[in-house]
């Protein structure tokens, strides 16, 4: 029987945890010999003839196909997926909580509240629910669907075997400076503004020669962006770094001078970066928050509190204690093995193979 699988999503591009989930999706079902598309309402160009316009999508739907919808943020044209005949499948990314945006962004914040109420459309109207965590199917329960599963982000960890960017590695990789890294879009669920005084206290009282790396795109809450430079400024902190987005190399570049990984988002779907620091061998400490514990799966250190002082002095603990800094290594090169590519995708064959019998 021919097996027939496509994916859509409202916003896709090729820096996003989503999209680049969905593409190694994609060419993986191709080499397992499926029929695969990926369709959108929006791209960025570097994805021209890789992705194409829902509105190609009515020549290749069909009674006998699978459409996976990805579902992270609201969009206007549900209804007219539903009037395609193809069986149904809602992936689950979950949905920022608008409490979280309302300082920053009305507009934004309004958007996520319609996403959350958005996803109550597919109720009834699709055959299977998964998420790509617990956390998101224990969120699914909560919205009133049953029988969600959960399956990682299928991530291509060959991507940070990219030849790393000269000029960075030459910058920041210099002896005896020590670099703070995290990495993730400006956003205020993600708390970067908790990473900068975090490090303020590391900087102040513990290691001058040291730096913070912010690594993500500001394009989508410029006020956000612009607090945090400001209380950078404020603080006296002349060595935090704003990357914005960035290819592949220098992302390379930056896993490969960094020295600790530091989150304190408080607001994970599943959190990819993660398993970049797990891949790139940097020990993670991570504020103890949503879906965050699941994908460490004790590896890395959890903060419970978001007491500053204490969070620098761990990271001067892990940083300064090599036995320490060994253990974390080998238990996220332990936990990466739940996320490998054979893994994810035999889950996701499992669960598409039902469809073709």
């Amino acid at each position: 029987m021919k097996r027939v699988v496509h994916q859509f999503h409202a916003h896709m591009s090729s820096r996003d945890a989503i999209g680049e989930n969905m593409l190694t999706i994609q060419s993986e079902l191709r080499r397992s010999g499926y029929e695969s598309e990926i369709f959108c309402l929006y791209k960025t160009e570097d994805l021209d003839g890789r992705v194409r316009h829902v509105d190609e999508y009515a020549s290749f739907s069909s009674p006998g196909a699978v459409l996976v919808v990805h579902f992270s943020i609201g969009f206007a044209e549900l209804d007219r997926l539903f009037a395609f005949p193809d069986r149904k499948v809602l992936a689950y990314h979950n949905i920022t909580p608008p409490e979280f945006l309302e300082d920053f962004s009305p507009e934004m914040a309004q958007y996520c509240r319609e996403g959350r109420e958005a996803v109550l459309k597919f109720r009834g109207r699709i055959d299977l629910a998964v998420g790509d965590s617990e956390f998101n199917v224990r969120d699914l329960v909560r919205l009133g669907f049953e029988g969600g599963k959960a399956i990682p982000i299928l991530f291509d960890f060959k991507k940070l075997d990219a030849v790393p960017d000269p000029e960075i590695l030459s910058r920041y990789g210099d002896g005896g400076w020590t670099n703070w890294l995290f990495v993730g879009k400006l956003f205020p669920n993600k708390k970067q503004e908790d990473v900068i005084k975090a490090f303020y206290y590391y900087k102040k009282y513990i290691n001058p020669r040291s730096r913070l790396i912010l690594v993500g795109a500001s394009r989508h809450i410029r006020i956000y962006y612009e607090y945090l430079r400001y209380l950078a400024h404020y603080l006296g902190l002349t060595d935090v770094i704003f990357t914005d987005s960035i290819p592949g190399n220098e992302l390379a570049a930056y896993y490969r001078v960094a020295h600790l990984f530091v989150s304190m988002s408080e607001h994970e779907g599943f959190c990819v970066p993660l398993l970049e620091a797990m891949y790139s061998g940097i020990p993670i400490m991570a504020y103890d928050s949503s879906a965050v514990p699941e994908t460490l799966g004790g590896a890395g250190a959890l903060i419970k509190e978001k007491k500053f002082p204490e969070i620098a002095e761990l990271a001067h603990y892990i940083l300064e204690n090599g036995e320490l800094r060994k253990k974390l290594a080998a238990d996220q090169k332990r936990r990466l093995e739940v996320y490998s590519t054979e893994r994810v995708l035999r889950k996701w064959r499992d669960t598409l193979e039902p469809f073709f019998q």
